[in-house]
């Protein structure tokens, strides 16, 4: 069934596409539901995995009657966007991540506000996502390619499929001690670039035609508060900034046919965001 997709696939100009949705949806409240009672041990992984197939098998029906022409399953099988990196790899400190967790990471904001759960102002406590290193990373699964092996035999639409950009990983281990794994932020890059690959060539040997990287970290390049806080640390941003997109190309390069999208963004959570400044810098 996916080679059938893959055809017609094939006649999707999605090279002339210039703007299209972004990769995450909100959820159904039945399948917040299921993701609660899941980190409450209320609910069984097989349990949660026919919610989130539901749930997708819906949205994506959705989507077709719209007309899109680029398709999603919303992230629905993840808890944060950074999941698809994360619960593709070993090497961090292990630990289960719950709904509950990334709703208190919102407490304490306010709609239409800025609001930054990583580098709070107000004297709450940091509740940051990612954990601390304890060996070299390395693809152990591949969440994007599992979200895509259920999502495109479900439409003749093209699936477009969401990666986390390096520059993000990137600006987690410039904030966190690795414990001596990496001498520096240029050999963990080179890790994260060779599992990115994989998880690329795996995706497009499935028949994947369009891969988005999500690339909020740039952003930051034109926040003042990111700014003080990268230059506090002892860094040049614009030198920092030519590493994030040298690290993108490297991810993207030698895969003809797969059309790559970037997606920008100021943070959103609860409509609250964490990064300032125009697009237009």
């Amino acid at each position: 069934m996916v080679r059938s997709s893959v055809s017609a696939l094939e006649e999707t100009p999605l090279a002339k596409i210039r703007v299209d949705q972004v990769g995450s949806l909100l959820r159904p409240q039945e399948l917040k539901d299921v993701y609660a009672w899941h980190g409450s041990g209320r609910a069984s992984d097989e349990e949660l995995r026919q919610a989130q197939d539901e749930a997708i098998r819906q949205v994506i029906a959705r989507q077709e009657v719209h007309g899109l022409p680029v398709l999603t399953d919303g992230e629905y099988r993840r808890l944060n966007f950074q999941d698809s990196f994360a619960e593709s790899v070993t090497g961090f400190l292990p630990g289960k991540q719950t709904l509950q967790f990334h709703e208190q990471r919102a407490t304490g904001g306010k709609p239409l506000t800025r609001w930054d759960p990583d580098n709070p102002s107000q004297g709450e406590p940091a509740l940051g996502y990612w954990r601390p290193l304890v060996e070299r990373v390395r693809l152990a699964r591949n969440l994007p390619l599992e979200e895509f092996r259920f999502s495109q035999p479900l439409t003749s639409s093209p699936i477009k499929i969401t990666l986390l950009s390096p520059d993000r990983l990137c600006e987690e281990f410039d904030r966190q001690n690795t414990g001596g794994v990496y001498s520096d932020v240029e050999e963990f890059l080179a890790d994260v670039i060779s599992v990115e690959r994989q998880i690329v060539t795996e995706l497009a040997q499935a028949g994947c035609r369009y891969v988005q990287i999500d690339a909020p970290s740039y952003t930051s390049y034109v926040d003042p508060r990111s700014l003080e806080r990268m230059r506090s640390r002892g860094q040049e941003p614009l030198r920092r900034m030519e590493r994030s997109i040298n690290a993108d190309n490297a991810v993207i390069a030698g895969f003809p046919g797969v059309t790559f999208g970037i997606h920008l963004c100021r943070g959103n959570q609860r409509s609250m965001w964490h990064r300032e400044g125009g697009y237009d810098a």
